[in-house]
């Protein structure tokens, strides 16, 4: 191998005043285009990719939120109808006509527990004997063997007229073991 010293120059044959250079087809392009014919047209490059679009979060945030507030309202809810003694209460009544008490409006007729489900209920009969069309909320609670409160039930009647009278079932909101006895527990009555 050989090691130059000092600088080192082209060795190649330089062309003489009229001649084209080595690459002399470049030149020759280059001529060409001055003289009319166009450059080669190469195919553009594609668009740079776009980034991603951001998703927008506003309806998730939304139906979160419904959930949550509907979780804490049914929380609140089964709070509230599962609050309170063990015992059973006794029959209480509020009604809009003094005079007229309410809890004798509701009679319990039957008291059952559905053999595969265990859910408690009870048949009550309501006969309106106010002066005027009303609407009644009847609390119910499903007692066992030894009196204490397993469960409850509410039963919402709108609309019934002066005089006139209906059965109405009320479930129990969980299912029970053994034997069971109703209870009336509240009534509320109020004109519609």
């Amino acid at each position: 191998m050989r090691i130059l010293d000092g600088p080192v120059y082209d060795s190649s044959p330089q062309p003489s005043p009229g001649q084209r250079p080595p690459h002399a087809h470049w030149a020759q392009q280059a001529d060409d285009w001055s003289t009319g014919q166009q450059p080669p047209v190469f195919p553009a490059a594609p668009p740079p990719p776009q980034p991603p679009r951001k998703k927008s979060r506003g309806g998730l945030i939304v139906t979160l939120s419904v959930i949550a507030g509907l979780a804490i309202a049914g929380g609140l809810v089964v709070y509230v109808m599962d609050s309170g003694d063990s015992e059973p209460t006794t029959v209480t009544e509020t009604t809009t006509e003094p005079g007229r008490p309410a809890k004798k409006d509701a009679t319990l007729k039957g008291c059952s527990v559905d053999e595969s489900t265990k859910i408690p209920t009870a048949v009550v009969n309501i006969t309106n004997n106010s002066s005027s069309t009303s609407n009644y909320a009847v609390d119910v609670v499903f007692v066992d063997e030894e009196g204490k409160s397993v469960t409850k039930g509410v039963a919402k009647v709108d609309g019934v007229d002066q005089g006139q009278s209906a059965d109405h079932s009320v479930r129990g909101q969980q299912a029970v073991e053994g034997t069971v006895t109703c209870e009336v527990a509240y009534v509320t009555r109020w004109a519609q």
